[in-house]
């Protein structure tokens, strides 16, 4: 399991006995992420598609935004190994370049099409899938078997089309929130064919559900913190670059939850921190100096990983005069030099600070850290009566785009 610490955001013994007590009662209560993971029947289907997807296919697209692809994107990107069963591709984008790039990299006739969108419509992905479809139609590559469609039991345009054309339909519940989707078919069929054992996916939920006092230690950090000082923000700061995708979901997690205009009551909500995430130390030479003497109005979580890979210093006696190098054995040493004065600097100038280390990049590791944070922003949801599973803004209406529509062939 990650460590948590932190030497500037106190936290009491029956702070941590209460919060370990809620922890416990929402398992009881079993949120819809939970109870998905929980169920056997959702394992064998995802096994199922699985080995259907990569007894045929080379490679796997997924179509997806938001949560359709946030949280596979997050755990495949811990898959290094050349040898992948499938290599996955995403196309969680409509930049032309972007997916023109993608779709370069596979060769049509050993690649499966995996499309998710909860509501059955979203605008983006249906209108990549389409453009992937006549793609296909045009190679003379077309085949239903050849898809993957992820959605409800509600009538939708793309689950009509996925029956008109008999492609495999697979289903998640209607109250589960995209961003609380990773542990679900949505995620774990991506994860899975990237030859992630999802072995390791289980044994990681598992031991989150084993372990409520490290929730409430990081519910307790995140409240304590909100609650000390006037926070605008809440910094991931993270020292690995294959974590960087598990910022981009987290970002998603906490805004969308948590980032509410009214309380369930129809109240004012209160202001939470917004999320964004930096990159190691090369943000040190970006934005550390703003950070550091700006406002104190930031909660920074630094994230780091204590087995890396082992790049050795060959020579001990530095190539460069006068040495200005520290001696070190690996340059991961460095990096958690460098990480741990940081933060050391910054907890000085009176920012609120903490640090989660993990203890490998492990698809184990990292389930244990997304799932701690689902339960601990549930939790935080309900401190601050919020609705976690509503997301109530639309950025673009359909309305909207219609008054913005461009003329085709001199057309409107």
């Amino acid at each position: 399991m990650f460590k948590i610490e932190s030497s500037n955001i106190p936290t009491t013994k029956s702070q941590l006995a209460d919060y370990n007590s809620r922890q416990q009662e929402l398992l009881a209560n079993q949120p819809p992420y939970a109870r998905v993971f929980s169920d056997p029947r959702m394992w064998d289907e995802v096994e199922a598609e699985v080995a259907r997807i990569q007894s045929r296919s080379k490679h796997l697209v997924v179509i997806g935004m938001g949560g359709s692809s946030l949280g596979a994107k997050a755990l495949t990107a811990l898959q290094d190994s050349p040898e992948q069963p499938t290599k996955v591709h995403f196309i969680d984008t409509i930049d032309p370049d972007h997916i023109h790039a993608v779709l370069n990299h596979v060769d049509f006739e050993s690649t499966h099409w995996f499309a998710a969108s909860k509501s059955g419509s979203t605008l983006e992905t249906l209108s990549i899938l389409e453009y992937c479809v006549r793609l296909c139609q045009s190679k003379k590559v077309y085949d239903p078997k050849a898809y993957t469609v992820i959605t409800t039991n509600q009538d939708s345009p793309i689950r009509q089309w996925a029956e008109s054309q008999h492609i495999q339909i697979l289903e998640i519940p209607a109250d589960l929130s995209g961003r609380f989707s990773v542990f679900s078919p949505i995620g774990l069929i991506p994860v899975g064919c990237s030859g992630i054992p999802l072995s390791q996916v289980r044994a990681g939920l598992t031991h989150v559900c084993e372990s409520p006092d490290v929730v409430a230690q990081l519910f307790a950090l995140l409240v304590q913190a909100h609650n000390q000082t006037d926070s605008k923000l809440l910094i991931q700061w993270i020292y690995a670059d294959r974590l960087m995708q598990f910022g981009y979901w987290f970002q998603q997690l906490w805004a969308e939850s948590l980032g509410k205009a009214k309380t369930r009551t129809g109240s004012q909500a209160p202001f939470v921190a917004e999320p964004y995430c930096l990159r190691g130390v090369s943000d040190h030479h970006s934005v550390l100096q703003q950070i550091a003497e700006g406002p104190t109005d930031k909660i920074i979580c630094f994230l780091e990983v204590d087995q890396q890979t082992s790049l050795p210093v060959i020579e001990q006696d530095s190539l460069f005069q006068p040495a200005i190098l520290p001696r070190l054995e690996q340059i991961n040493d460095l990096r958690k030099i460098q990480a741990a004065a940081n933060r050391a600097s910054l907890e000085e100038k009176g920012l609120s600070c903490f640090r989660i280390q993990l203890e490998s990049l492990s698809a184990k590791s990292l389930t244990e850290l997304m799932l701690s944070f689902e339960f601990a922003v549930q939790l935080f949801s309900d401190e601050i009566n919020v609705d976690t599973f509503k997301s109530s803004l639309i950025p673009v209406t359909r309305h909207q785009l219609f008054q913005h529509e461009l003329p085709i062939n001199g057309r409107v």
